[in-house]
């Protein structure tokens, strides 16, 4: 005979296969068989001790190992998400930051923060070829550039070409970021409302 642990984990398993972005069918269902599995979960609490004492434990099975499956597959979907966007990938390869510490963030604000510092805190050009052609193809008047330079108050003596490319080029990724930004926003607010749903389902019906 199967545990309710055993019962729950198939039956969630094949609930989450279906999983897609910005679908809350999952819930919908969930709720529907919910008390089915509660049923299954005090008749086994009658029968059988191993159970009672899983059943006495059963929010801590919820909020931890029923939880954590969700977000395994929630992550594989964000995943799967952002590499169908080429440019939202290729900026976070850029950038050199990892799409699991975009989804492990829990707010924009944080990852605003996160990305922006990754963004400044490294110097893209350091040898003055690839600097100066950097800069012939994506601001050959150093207009850009010089005025990104007078914004944060450089003082033109230590001005060189690659302090100018690096100044262009970390700007450019911020824009690039900012327009990727409702995109990620999207699936961080499916991800925070898809686990508080299923876990207000499975602890309500405790």
């Amino acid at each position: 005979m199967s545990t309710f642990k055993e019962e729950f984990r198939k039956y969630f398993s094949e609930l989450l296969s279906d999983l897609e972005l910005c679908n809350y069918d999952i819930v919908y269902k969930l709720k529907k068989d919910i008390k089915t599995l509660m049923e299954k979960a005090k008749e086994d609490k009658d029968n059988d001790e191993e159970d009672t004492e899983i059943f006495g434990d059963i929010f801590f099975f919820f909020t931890g190992e029923i939880k954590n499956m969700l977000l395994d597959s929630l992550l594989k979907l964000f995943e799967q998400e952002i590499k169908s966007y080429n440019k939202l990938y290729e900026l976070l390869s850029d950038i050199n930051i990892d799409y699991e510490d975009v989804f492990d963030t829990k707010n924009m604000e944080l990852i605003r923060d996160k990305i922006t510092n990754r963004i400044f805190e490294n110097e893209h050009f350091i040898y003055y070829k690839d600097a100066i052609e950097y800069l012939s193809e994506e601001d050959c008047t150093l207009q850009d550039s010089l005025h990104l330079a007078s914004e944060i108050g450089f003082d033109t003596k230590n001005l060189n070409s690659c302090v100018l490319a690096n100044l262009l080029y970390n700007n450019n990724l911020s824009e690039r970021y900012y327009e990727e930004e409702d995109t990620i926003r999207e699936l961080l607010e499916f991800k925070e409302e898809l686990v508080d749903k299923v876990m207000s389902v499975l602890i309500g019906c405790q």
